[in-house]
């Protein structure tokens, strides 16, 4: 055909459009809105007639907009397929949720499958997700041979999304997991946790692990490696436990070998996550032997850490007179709250025993210069002191 009797595509639009426009008002059913010039062009490319429009209504399908009728038509959504859904219980469909099910291929013989399958009353949001992650009738089947039955809908989503399937967990029957709920085979896979993980911990020396314990293991990055540092370093028989809590706290190589370099050489696990939890570093334990605090067990310098002791506290009570420090009746005067008002009222007269023990007894000037020299009192002052360092 010569170029010269080619109809413009500007020129086929305005005669759809104007063609359409008369039909519109000349037809008895209508969307629900008024159409755009270009919106009715659409619907007689798309074929949305006012038998289409019917059809839809009847089959009890509102919000029918233009642009749904559009939508509705593009994907092939007739009023014949309305109703069959309805008749499997997914009446009432908003058009989105209409054209959600054809985009995914949800049709009556999937919907029935499913229903068959045990999930006759899925909700639409579900029956997408199912469809969305390719799960039908088969799957449902093979979790069951696997001992999963009468999971709700959205522990079998989980299980399709994080490829739990009937190969997984034949594999983690087989390293002696036993019988694992839904949940912890969808913690095991979700964590990357297979044969190698466990042969790999076995090798360790940690044997017969349940999956909560595989599972702790692999979300606190417990690797062969990190194990086998700790092991050079002379922690070599960490069980399950402390290993986990060692990883939690982040008590790797460079940590050990520090707390073994400043002294805590023969710390053990307990006292090394302390050390951890309570932030005891190089600076902390230079300040309180700059102080006189020097060849600190691990028990001293968490007790100093954990009273919060430090160098101003110390420089106050050593400008008031107070001299004969301990570890532990530093402590006990800093846990009585000692103040300066206090001790200066016995300056010249006081020893920290006598301050702890008067400060628990909440006594006086006049008390105390009548009982200074008590042996049993100063006994019982010591008594005191103990007892408060061990709390």
């Amino acid at each position: 055909m010569p170029n010269y009797l080619r109809p413009s595509l500007l020129l086929v639009l305005l005669m759809a459009v104007f063609a359409t426009s008369a039909t519109a008002q000349s037809v008895s059913e209508k969307p629900d809105d008024n159409p755009s010039p270009s919106q009715l062009a659409a619907m007689y490319t798309h074929d949305v007639d006012s038998e289409y429009i019917k059809s839809l209504r009847q089959a009890g399908v509102s919000e029918l907009t233009s642009s749904n009728l559009i939508a509705l038509k593009v994907h092939s959504i007739s009023g014949s397929y309305v109703r069959k859904m309805a008749d499997l219980g997914y009446g009432d469909l908003s058009p989105d949720k209409l054209i959600a099910f054809k985009v995914h291929d949800i049709d009556p013989g999937y919907v029935e499958a499913l229903s068959r399958a045990g999930f006759s009353s899925l909700r639409p949001d579900q029956i997408v997700a199912f469809a969305v992650h390719d799960i039908d009738a088969s799957f449902i089947a093979e979790l069951g041979s696997m001992g999963f039955e009468g999971l709700p809908a959205d522990k079998i989503i989980a299980m399709k999304v994080h490829d739990v399937d009937s190969r997984m967990i034949k594999e983690m029957q087989s390293l002696q997991l036993g019988n694992l709920s839904a949940d912890e085979a969808i913690a095991l896979s979700v964590h990357n946790i297979d044969r190698n993980f466990v042969n790999a911990m076995a090798s360790l020396g940690f044997t017969d692990l349940d999956a909560d314990k595989l599972i702790a293991l692999s979300v606190h990055n417990v690797t062969k490696s990190y194990v086998e540092k700790l092991k050079d370093l002379g922690f070599s028989d960490l069980d399950v436990d402390k290993t986990i809590a060692f990883s939690v706290h982040d008590i790797d190589a460079s940590f050990v070998s520090e707390m073994q370099t400043i002294g805590f050489s023969s710390a053990n696990a307990d006292q090394m996550i302390a050390l951890r939890v309570h932030d005891i570093d190089r600076s902390f334990v230079d300040e309180m032997a700059r102080l006189g605090f020097d060849d600190l067990s691990v028990d001293q310098v968490l007790m100093l850490r954990i009273h919060d002791i430090d160098s101003r506290f110390l420089l106050e009570m050593k400008s008031l007179g107070m001299d004969d420090f301990t570890v532990e009746r530093t402590v006990a005067m800093h846990v009585l709250e000692l103040d300066e008002r206090y001790i200066r009222s016995l300056r010249g007269e006081a020893y920290s025993d006598n301050l702890v023990y008067g400060r628990l007894r909440d006594l006086d000037r006049s008390w105390y210069f009548k009982n200074k020299n008590d042996v049993q009192l100063l006994d019982a002052m010591k008594e005191v002191v103990k007892e408060l360092t061990e709390r």
